[in-house]
């Protein structure tokens, strides 16, 4: 099977305006990250190819091997994201799965994305790595009550438990891809329980600001096992 990993480098934010250019520490912005991890998949043999999709040319920031997808501004969007893997199976012909690298989930490691992956291999059209509740989760209605998400999407059903919170790392076949009607049709999803952390999602600028602290403080063999695969740890290269 040859999966294409898919990095959305979009250059306008409406909360954290160019987020995924803020850097962590000077010359670490927040996209880089994302380019590691794939990086790592690729020298793997997890992925056949990285796409990094973007309405801005970003041909420049781009490391070898990785491939410059350009599309429309409006794509770009969260509701659209589907247009966006659409486009990569366009451009790049006998991919059979994408795998999405998202650059705002940085705590993400190496090792769930390649979950997602052996997913994939092994049958699974829709997968999705995401921090799962036990309990019920509300959160402020905007009429001034209180009301319940609705994660029927996730579980079929409007009995929310478990919850799934987070997590923007996907993995869809290209048959899967085709039957969507939105992002959202995640009906058959196969869900990678991971930490919260690693469903951290850099959207508000405190968020940002959060992440810098854990990377000042964060010990830097546990920060690099975000973005790469630990020695000894018992990957070893699957077959394409």
């Amino acid at each position: 099977m040859k999966i294409m990993a898919v990095i959305s480098l979009k250059p306008s934010s409406t909360r954290l305006p160019r987020k995924n250019f803020a850097e962590i520490v000077p010359g670490e912005p927040l996209y880089q990250m994302a380019f590691r991890k794939a990086q790592a998949l690729l020298e793997a043999e997890r992925v056949a190819g990285v796409a990094v999709c973007s309405s801005e040319d970003v041909r420049h920031l781009l490391p070898p091997r990785f491939l410059y997808v350009r599309v429309p501004e409006q794509y770009e969007k969260s509701s659209r994201a589907l247009r966006v893997w659409e486009n990569v199976l366009k451009a790049v012909p006998g991919m059979d799965a994408v795998l999405t690298i998202p650059c705002t989930s940085p705590l993400l490691s190496v090792k769930t994305l390649a979950k997602i992956i052996d997913r994939l291999k092994n049958g699974s059209r829709s997968v999705r790595a995401a921090y799962v509740r036990r309990t019920v989760f509300f959160q402020e209605d905007p009429e001034g009550g209180i009301g319940r998400f609705n994660f029927s999407r996730f579980t079929g059903t409007q009995n929310i438990s478990p919850v799934c919170i987070g997590g923007y790392a996907f993995g869809f076949s290209r048959e899967y891809i085709t039957e969507m009607e939105n992002e959202y049709s995640e009906k058959e999803q196969d869900i990678i329980p991971v930490p919260w952390l690693e469903t951290m999602d850099i959207d508000y600028p405190e968020d940002f600001q959060e992440l810098v602290q854990l990377k000042k403080y964060c010990p830097e063999e546990i920060w690099n096992d975000c973005v790469s695969f630990p020695e000894n740890s018992g990957n070893t290269p699957v077959p394409i």
